[in-house]
């Protein structure tokens, strides 16, 4: 029997049924018209969430189902996560382990269709309002970074320098590749100044070095609408001013008239051209008939310049007698 595919609105039949929810209690305030939490308190549902990522794709608001497909069709074959949609356009992704959820950060960046899917590993501190409005994660690479730098203080203070430090790769935390580090980063939009090409290391002998920046994927903002995935230059949201300019028909006749007139002349200088050209060789013709003739008559015509450069087609000759 082929399995029916449920809806995103069947997630929530049971939703509303008695003995579904959770249990709650009354706890007195300890603050008028705010409710304080202690740092224990603060933390109790921090492990739900522990192995999710947050991730939303650039410049669209993607479906549920869209993303469901996508999802299941790409992560697949490493991991197939809990999908939760937060608000509009909005994902959180849980894992059923943290190994699973780094192979999918560290295999990125993923790509939903032509846009980019943007993923961020949950945290505390995470503002679910302000997630698509002036953060964007992205990966960038040290190549050839300094060995004795490859600690988490040295790659957190290079990393720092282009945004805040998220998290490095496996391999990169493992040290078993050293052609480059690679290390997630969150970068706040619109930049105040252009993402850096290379960074300036002191050591403390007071030397300096030049660290070179690889960005996988630099972000895109428009300064128009005030959104990640597109240049200002390129945004739909502008709309062209069209102005009506009036036609002078007058001119436009005398401009064809202007422009038939010179085609004709330069036909006609064409054609005159070719009249001469004829001419000169039908003069040239007759003159070594002529040549050929008094050769024939015991004279010799000794040739001494043929003058074509005045474009007469005049030719030159001076009769010899043979004694």
């Amino acid at each position: 029997m082929p399995e029916v595919k449920k809806s995103f609105a069947s997630l929530f039949s049971d939703n509303r049924r008695p003995g579904k929810g959770l249990s709650l209690n009354f706890v007195p305030p300890s603050q008028k018209n705010a409710a304080v939490f202690s740092k224990e308190e603060w933390k109790v549902g921090e492990d739900y969430w522990k192995n999710a990522l947050i991730g939303h794709v650039i410049g669209l608001n993607a479906k549920f189902k869209s993303m469901e497909a996508y999802i299941n069709k790409a992560w697949g074959k490493i991991s197939n996560p809990k999908i939760t949609l937060i608000k509009s356009g909005v994902f959180l992704f849980d894992f059923q382990s943290e190994q699973q959820m780094r192979k999918i950060l560290e295999a990125g960046p993923w790509f939903f269709g032509s846009r980019p899917l943007v993923l961020k590993p949950w945290s505390i501190d995470t503002e679910m309002e302000k997630i698509q409005d002036c953060t964007y994660p992205m990966w960038v690479q040290f190549p050839n970074l300094r060995l004795n730098l490859w600690s988490q203080i040295g790659i957190s203070k290079i990393s720092s320098l282009i945004g805040c430090p998220i998290t490095t790769d496996m391999l990169t935390a493992t040290r078993q590749r050293l052609s480059f580090a690679r290390v997630l980063l969150e970068v706040k939009l619109p930049l105040k100044e252009q993402l850096p090409d290379s960074i300036e290391i002191q050591g403390p002998d007071g030397e300096k070095y030049n660290q070179k920046v690889i960005y996988e994927l630099k972000p895109k903002w428009c300064t128009f609408c005030n959104m990640v995935g597109h240049d200002t230059d390129f945004c739909r949201r502008q709309k062209i001013k069209k102005v009506w300019v009036p036609v002078n028909r007058q001119k436009e006749k005398e401009m064809h008239n202007a422009q038939t007139s010179q085609s004709a002349q330069a036909s006609h200088s064409a054609q005159a051209s070719q009249n001469v050209q004829s001419v000169m060789h039908n003069i040239l013709a007759e003159k070594l008939q002529t040549t050929d003739s008094r050769s024939e008559k015991g004279s010799v015509l000794n040739t001494e310049r043929l003058d074509t450069s005045r474009g007469e087609g005049s030719l030159l000759v001076t009769p010899t007698h043979v004694n």
